[in-house]
């Protein structure tokens, strides 16, 4: 079975669109991904650790009055999370031999929900984004069909939703057959990509 995930359709699609020398940074970045090798940005980190500061607000681990500057962005966001189960793996099968997998940050009653920062927020930011599509392919089964991105410029929150659509598996399926497609004109992000589904079937076979 080959495993993917949303974040290596996501980065396979920003390669695909970028031009000119983004487009060499953006495949060697994906093909390092696929090595095991990660780099964390300023604003990944700024990401990481506010997404640590709700969780841990939630579990009374710290203690925010209103004079902290993201008070009222974590509170608003705890609004929509606390109670749900956090880091939730699922999977489903989409094809023959593939497999879509991944963890969501939140599922809170029939809820899906993904933290995103950024500077800058435009609906719709995350149409194009895989986490949506999979995630509900995984749980639609389970009469879990709503999907929403909480998504903070650190000043306000807003929420992008998306419901399942019978549509979305055909496009997930088209994405990975894109991706399988593109790995044969690509030597080395081919073998990149089977040393990590090699990996991949060892640790989610089970």
């Amino acid at each position: 079975m080959i495993y993917l995930s949303p974040s290596l359709l996501d980065s396979f699609s920003y390669y695909q669109r970028s031009r000119d020398e983004y487009a060499d940074k953006s495949r060697r970045e994906l093909i390092d991904r696929l090595n095991g090798i990660r780099v964390t940005t300023e604003s990944m980190q700024k990401g990481i650790d506010f997404e640590n500061l709700l969780c841990a607000y939630m579990d009374n681990a710290v203690s925010l009055d209103e004079g902290h500057p993201l008070f009222s962005i974590v509170e608003e966001m705890a609004g929509y999370v606390r109670g749900g189960v956090r880091q939730v793996h699922v999977q489903t099968q989409i094809l023959p031999e593939v497999t879509v997998h991944g963890y969501l940050d939140f599922l809170n009653g029939q809820t899906i929900y993904d933290v995103k920062t950024g500077s800058r927020y435009e609906f719709p930011k995350y149409l194009h984004n895989c986490q949506h599509l999979v995630y509900m392919a995984a749980l639609k089964d389970s009469g879990i069909t709503t999907f929403k991105y909480l998504v903070t410029d650190f000043s306000s929150v807003f929420v992008e939703e998306y419901q399942w659509q019978d549509s979305m598996m055909d496009e997930l399926r088209g994405r990975a057959n894109d991706f399988f497609s593109y790995l044969e004109i690509d030597p080395e992000m081919k073998e990149a990509f089977h040393r990590k589904a090699v990996r991949n079937a060892r640790r989610y076979a089970a």
